[in-house]
C-alpha cells in the first residue's frame, strides 16, 4: 500500500489528475484513512477540473463524512462540477431540492436540475421527470409528458423506464389502455434480464389481461423470472402446479416452488404463501 501511495504520489506531483484523484480515493476508503489528506488530494483534483473530485468533495460535506456538515459547500462542490457540465451533479441537485435534503423543497428548482441533466443524457434524471409528471410531484400532473421522458430513457436501455412504460399502458394510467402496447415493453425490459417483467408477463398470460390467455407461456415467463430469484413468481408457480393451470396437477412440484420462496424469507406472513398452504390436499399440510 505505502508503494502504491508512493508510486501515485509521484505521478501526482508531475501534474497526473487521475493519481490525485486516486489518492484521495486511497485515503478515503483505503486501509489508512486520513479524510484530512483525502480532501486535500480531491481539491488539487478539483482544481483541475477533475469533475469526479468535485462529486466526492460535494458527497463528503453534505453527509459529513469524516468531516462536519457543511451543506452550503457540498452544494458549491456540486454546482462548480455542473459548470463543467457534470450530469451526475446535476442529478444530485436535483435530488435535494426534490426531497429538501439539505435545502427547502422546490420541485421547480429540481425539476429544472433534472432537465439540465436529462438532456446531458442521464437517464435517471429523465425517470425522475416522468415520476414527477405521472404523479404531479410538485408540479401539474401531465401524463404525456411523463411518457415522453421514460420514452427517452428506455431509448437508453433503462429497464425501469420500460416497466413504468408497460405499466402505464397496462393500467391506463393517464393514457388509454393498450395490453399489447404494455406486452412489448414487458418483453423489451424481460430481454434484458428484469425479473419484474417477467413476472407480470407470466401474470399477462395467466389472467388474460388483454392478450389471450395462455397458461403455457405464463409458466414460462415465470419460471424465467423465479429462476432469477423472484419469490412471487415461485409463489405463481406453486399455484400453477397446485391447481394444475396449463400442466398437469402435480403437488410435489407445487411443493418444491413454494419451498425455495420460504427459503427466501419469512412467507409464513405472506396471505398468498398461506392460502397455498391451506388449499393443499388432506388439510393444512406443512411444507
Amino acid at each position: 500500500m505505502d508503494r502504491e501511495i508512493e508510486r501515485l504520489e509521484k505521478l501526482a506531483e508531475q501534474g497526473d489528475v487521475s493519481a490525485m484523484f486516486d489518492l484521495g480515493c486511497m485515503y478515503e476508503k483505503g486501509t489508512t484513512i486520513d479524510i484530512k489528506k483525502a480532501i486535500e488530494w480531491y481539491e488539487k483534483a478539483a482544481d483541475l477540473d477533475s469533475r469526479a473530485a468535485m462529486h466526492r468533495l460535494g458527497e463528503i460535506y453534505l453527509k459529513g463524512q469524516g468531516v462536519s456538515q457543511d451543506i452550503e459547500k457540498g452544494i458549491e462542490w456540486y454546482e462548480k462540477a455542473t459548470d463543467l457540465n457534470s450530469g451526475y451533479a446535476m442529478l444530485m441537485l436535483g435530488d435535494m431540492y426534490l426531497k429538501g435534503q439539505g435545502v427547502s423543497k422546490d420541485p421547480k428548482k429540481a425539476k429544472e436540475w433534472y432537465e439540465k441533466a436529462a438532456n446531458r443524457g442521464n437517464y435517471y434524471a429523465m425517470l425522475m421527470l416522468g415520476d414527477m409528471y405521472l404523479q404531479g410531484r410538485g408540479i401539474s400532473k401531465d401524463p404525456k409528458e411523463a411518457k415522453e421522458w421514460y420514452e427517452k430513457a428506455a431509448d437508453l436501455y433503462d429497464e425501469s423506464a420500460m416497466i413504468k412504460l408497460g405499466n402505464m399502458y397496462l393500467k391506463g394510467q393517464g393514457i388509454q389502455k393498450d395490453p399489447e402496447k404494455a406486452k412489448e415493453w414487458y418483453e423489451k425490459a424481460a430481454d434484458l434480464g428484469n425479473q419484474y417483467a417477467m413476472l407480470m408477463l407470466g401474470d399477462m398470460y395467466l389472467k388474460g389481461q388483454g392478450i389471450p390467455k395462455d397458461p403455457k407461456k405464463a409458466k414460462e415467463w415465470h419460471e424465467k423470472a423465479a429462476d432469477l430469484g423472484n419469490y412471487y413468481a415461485m409463489l405463481m408457480l406453486g399455484e400453477t402446479y397446485l391447481k394444475g393451470q396449463g400442466v398437469p396437477q402435480d403437488y410435489k412440484k407445487s411443493k418444491e416452488w413454494l419451498e425455495k420462496a420460504l427459503n427466501l424469507g419469512n412467507l409464513y406472513k405472506n396471505a398468498d404463501f398461506m392460502r397455498y398452504v391451506f388449499e393443499w390436499p388432506n388439510g393444512r399440510k406443512k411444507l
